[in-house]
């Protein structure tokens, strides 16, 4: 396999994404090994036990095991507040998991931490179908987003992507036609429809915003729609020529933000833990959320199951510097350990986990993405066919900051975010603390 057909354009996912979903095929047969011969694939997950789609999971890993007699496969269901903690931990125990389950950013730390191996030679082998390059089955571009050029073990792709997701602005269709409301399309709108709903004494944007990463997301976006996406990924790396302070975009950016955050989120949305306001808006409490397509599958079994959702990217800022269709993607996947002990039987079950028959019930019954070629969305969220219907710019999450820069993010983008969002720091005093923290975060050794 060439190495092309692993760096196609993001762009082209549109194409796999126009399609119609169709009946799982039964499990291929495996080949039968020594009936004394026992291998077990030990993995670890980021969700608890009986949460979202893990029972789905676990349905399919005992199929697996059913027509793989001669494999057992556990399960360690971490949780993600406490998972790096759990992995490091196992690690250092010498009872390292074969694989863990995360999102494409923080694989790629995992991979720069030398935690992981490299998987080029199993991409280049058949699927679990045996019909294709197991790459190949994956969406145009998406297992880009698994290269890691600076891995500590050399460049290579380190993670075998299972769903994938992409940002925008979620709302109720339903609470839209009862108003008569359209979908906003600019800044502009989404200013107007918040005077619409709180003039009906709706709330018009719910936010779990005990959960940082989400307020950074929000601002985010308002940032690299006025200065563009570039731009602030070179603001948040410190590059040189890319200061916070003394840049109108930056400065506008933050402005937009605070009356976002302090007239048109709920009260107390900084308090709010996941997923208290997700629920509240599933319970038509409120009207719209910024936030990426996990958010059926994070609440199966509630009123979400049941609604028509709208989605739509988020909006374009007329007039600013950034590409006004630029859209976050990304996977979650099982990256290798380099400690793992069954590292080929693990690798064959990802096959599996990546083939279409599991992956279409993954996608309708857990609602979830699926980043496999020829697998229909899920109906909940068949907007987003036509979100990217004019083949938007594919940016990777967080703009790749979560990736590239994590302690920062977390130790000081997200605090002062936090601040400018309750409205205890007015925007040019935010600017300015985040250009000196900045500066005294990239000086350290």
């Amino acid at each position: 396999m060439k190495a092309t057909h692993l760096a196609r354009p993001l762009s082209f996912i549109v194409l796999a994404l126009l399609t119609t979903f169709c009946t799982a095929a039964p499990p291929a047969q495996p080949t039968a090994g020594p009936a004394d011969e026992v291998i077990e694939i030990r993995l670890m997950h980021q969700f608890t036990e009986g949460s979202q789609t893990q029972p789905i999971l676990a349905e399919y890993t005992e199929k697996y095991m059913q027509a793989h007699p001669n494999v057992k496969v556990t399960w360690d269901w971490a949780g993600w507040e406490q998972f790096d903690q759990k992995m490091q931990a196992r690690i250092e125990a010498g009872d390292p998991p074969d694989a863990v389950f995360n999102s494409s950013p923080l694989i790629a730390v995992y991979a720069r931490q030398g935690l992981l191996q490299p998987i080029d030679s199993a991409l280049k082998e058949q699927n679990y179908e045996g019909d294709a390059v197991w790459a190949d089955t994956f969406l145009s571009g998406l297992l880009q987003q698994a290269f890691v050029q600076d891995a500590s073990t050399g460049p290579g792709y380190y993670a075998v992507p299972v769903d994938m997701h992409i940002s925008g602005l979620i709302y109720d269709k339903d609470m839209f036609a009862r108003m008569n409301l359209q979908p906003p399309q600019t800044w502009a709108d989404v200013v107007d429809l918040a005077e619409k709903f709180q003039a009906a004494g709706i709330i018009p944007f719910a936010q779990d915003g005990g959960y940082t990463p989400y307020n950074f997301r929000a601002f985010m976006y308002l940032a690299i729609r006025i200065g563009g996406e570039t731009a602030f990924y070179d603001t948040c790396l410190h590059k040189d020529g890319f200061p916070w302070a003394g840049n109108p975009d930056w400065l506008k950016a933050a402005q937009e933000f605070q009356i976002l955050t302090t007239k048109y989120f709920q009260p107390g949305f900084l308090g709010s833990q996941w997923p208290a306001a997700q629920t509240e808006w599933a319970n038509g409490k409120m009207a719209m959320m910024i936030i990426p397509t996990w958010l059926p599958s994070e609440m199966l079994g509630t009123n979400v199951d049941a609604m028509k959702i709208g989605f739509v990217r988020f909006p374009a800022y007329p007039g600013g510097k950034g590409d006004q269709t630029a859209t976050e993607l990304k996977f979650n996947g099982f990256g290798v350990l380099k400690e793992a002990r069954q590292p080929q039987a693990t690798l064959d079950f990802l096959k599996y986990l990546s083939s279409r028959q599991f992956q279409e019930v993954h996608s309708a019954q857990g609602l979830v993405p699926s980043p496999i070629e020829g697998v229909a969305l899920p109906a909940q969220l068949s907007d987003v066919t036509a979100m990217l219907a004019d083949h938007p710019k594919m940016i990777p999450m967080m703009d790749g900051i979560e990736g590239d820069a994590p302690e920062w993010m977390a130790n000081v983008a997200e605090p002062l975010i936090g601040e400018l969002a309750a409205g205890t720091m007015a925007p040019e005093a935010f600017i300015a603390e985040l250009q000196a923290q900045s500066d005294a975060f990239y000086a350290k050794p």
